[in-house]
Parts: structure tokens; sequence; C-alpha cells
């Protein structure tokens, strides 16, 4: 039996937002496209808890980030038609972004709103297991929940993947690479799209 057939998904609770934003940073702390934003391993090390809890603090008020029992992994999806107060949301990222890393992570960020559809679907910006328990097939228990869900109400679902390895991850759960965003002196970015089965 593998761990994804034992593993406990559910919805997580605002109270666990703070350990999730630490197993979030832990997840990202090596990835492409953070290491372009924030070169630095000691800077992202500092900035990815605040980072990270931020995003949760946005995104779990729509009630779709999810968890395992152990909270060691989170998934973190924004529903179709979620509204985000996108000004608060870049005055805030402002506040926790260093100057010197913000001309990139905006630049970024830029990149993946033109590439980003405009039609109705679950939208995936983070997803992680903390770094010990990474290839376990925690990842893939926790989109279960959503894709589900997407399958069942014939949403289609979007993610971004920043690197080659959870490209595979997505492409084995029926996403598609729609595209691909280059960034410059640095990591390509496939964006991934998933019709409803």
């Amino acid at each position: 039996m593998t761990i994804a057939a034992t593993v406990e998904v559910r919805k997580a609770t605002e109270g666990e937002s703070p350990r999730l934003g630490q197993v979030l940073a832990s997840a990202f702390q090596d990835n492409p496209d953070i290491c372009w934003c924030v070169p630095d391993p000691h800077e992202r090390r500092r900035l990815l808890p605040s980072m990270f809890g931020f995003l949760l603090r946005t995104y779990l008020p729509l009630g779709e980030v999810y968890t395992t029992d152990g909270l060691d992994a989170a998934a973190v999806w924004v529903p179709p038609a979620a509204q985000v107060d996108e000004g608060a949301f870049v005055a805030e990222l402002t506040e926790i972004v260093p100057a010197a890393c913000q001309p990139r992570m905006f630049h970024m960020l830029e990149l993946f709103g033109e590439q980003h559809p405009d039609n109705d679907h679950f939208y995936l910006p983070a997803i992680g297991t903390e770094a010990a328990r990474q290839s376990r097939g925690i990842g893939s228990a926790l989109l279960r929940p959503v894709l589900d869900r997407c399958d069942s109400e014939r949403i289609p679902a979007y993610l971004e993947s920043t690197s080659r390895r959870n490209r595979a991850l997505y492409l084995r759960h029926g996403f598609e690479v729609i595209g691909e965003i280059r960034l410059p002196d640095g990591p390509s970015i496939w964006p991934m799209w998933r019709e409803a089965r």
C-alpha cells in the first residue's frame, strides 16, 4: 500500500495557517522560480514563511486550502469566480518582499497574469509537501479532492508548474502544458490546463 492511499486529506483551518506557511516555505526553498526571484538562500529562508503565510491568509477564507492530518503538506486552490482585492494583495506583498527582489517577483507575477485564462476554473497557486515527506504520493493525494470536484462539476483546472518534476506529476493527473513562460536569464515555467474528465 502506498502512502498516498493511506494519507488523510482534509480542508485546512485558520489556526493551522502558521504551520502550513512553514511547510510551503520548506517545499519552495529551492524551487527554480523562487530562486530566480530571491537568489540568496538565507534571504529565502527568512522571506518564504512570511510570503506563504500571506498567501494562506489571502486564500484560506475562500475555503479551498487542503492539508493532511499530519500537517506536512498543503494545496492552495482558488475556486472559480473568487474575488481577491488585487490592490491590497500587491500592497501587502510589497511590504513582505525585500525591495531588491521586487522587480523580479512582480515581473514574474505579471507574466503569470498574462497567461492566466479568463474562463471559469479552479486555480492552484501553490502546493507543497515538507521536504522530508516528498516523493511519497502526498501531492497526488492533495490534488484529488479538487480534481474529483472538477470532474463531477465539469470545471477545468489551471496551474503554473515551476519545475520539470512537478510538471510530470501534473501530467499524470490529466493536466496538459499550454505554453511556456521564460523568465529573463532564468528558468522556464509551464502553464498547465486540465479539462474535466
